[in-house]
């Protein structure tokens, strides 16, 4: 992925090219961003920038074999690892279930812990990172790099790392020279302070309005006027803002917004009543996204 496929996020962009291009690059890293603003995104754009053979002064060539393996997600320097439901013989570490994981990623680059989660198909199962995959961790950094460049290391939801997480300490304060950690996370709270301690925090930001409206006329076909709404309503979080467009065709959309339309103007009434007819529209689309079909 390169940095002009991640929406909006100009200013980490900036930041993060900016440190590639003078050689300041922090060993471990938390990239922090709540759903939907693109952190995981980032992060792959990152490291293809940082593995690029030709890159420019504002972006990855997109072409060369570096490039072309990273969005691939094949590339023998870049490791994955991330939650998931643990089963005895068929998912001990990432490795075992990398196919769906690349197949949930290359379709969308924003997608959450429950998207995962239905790709495993696991029902009501518990994901997290084992520590058979967090010695997979020590192992994999600790071999030479493939292609004689930087190794990475993804950790994609660290909140789910528990207190397991203690096992990789050593190496995310002191790794192997050319090695770098990439943590990927939206909950603060729910992250051990001993690795926050061990890393450089980068917070994502929101998508701005803009940038969001563009990306869903753009990449998801729905007109200006309703990306517009649909981005306030997101308040900056692409995949949310993406599926409550999906509704947008619903056959029961205009009759829900009628009916909300007329509550408003029979209990408030007069001036006040036609005031609030524009925040129905917001209204509807959070209510028919959260309920499906009426």
């Amino acid at each position: 992925m390169r940095f002009a496929e991640v929406i909006g996020q100009s200013i980490i962009k900036e930041r993060m090219i900016h440190g590639v291009q003078i050689g300041r690059i922090p060993h471990a890293q938390l990239i922090l961003g709540a759903e939907g603003s693109g952190n995981l995104a980032l992060a792959m754009a990152y490291v293809q920038y940082i593995l690029c053979d030709h890159r420019s002064e504002t972006d990855s060539c997109g072409e060369c074999s570096s490039c072309k393996k990273v969005t691939s997600l094949v590339h023998p320097d870049v490791h994955f690892s991330f939650p998931f439901p643990k089963k005895a013989g068929e998912m001990e570490v990432c490795s075992d279930v990398y196919p769906q994981w690349r197949v949930a990623l290359q379709d969308d680059a924003y997608l959450n812990y429950e998207d995962w989660m239905q790709q495993l198909n696991a029902e009501n199962k518990q994901g997290n990172i084992p520590t058979k995959e967090l010695r997979n961790i020590i192992k994999n950094i600790s071999l030479k790099s493939f292609e004689g460049k930087m190794k990475v290391c993804i950790i994609w939801l660290p909140e789910y790392l528990g207190q397991e997480g203690n096992i990789i300490l050593k190496s995310l304060e002191e790794p192997p020279a050319n090695t770098l950690f990439l943590l990927v996370g939206s909950d603060l709270d729910a992250i051990l302070g001993t690795i926050l301690s061990r890393t450089q925090l980068v917070r994502v930001a929101p998508i701005d309005d803009a940038s969001l409206t563009q990306a869903l006329v753009a990449h998801d076909g729905i007109s200006q006027e309703d990306a517009q709404r649909l981005a306030k309503v997101a308040q900056g979080n692409y995949r949310l803002a993406r599926d409550l467009g999906k509704e947008a065709g619903n056959p029961h959309l205009d009759a829900w917004r009628n009916w909300m339309t007329l509550c408003f103007r029979r209990k408030m009434g007069g001036f006040v009543g036609r005031a609030r007819v524009g925040l129905c529209e917001q209204i509807q689309y959070t209510a028919v996204g959260r309920r499906g079909n009426w």
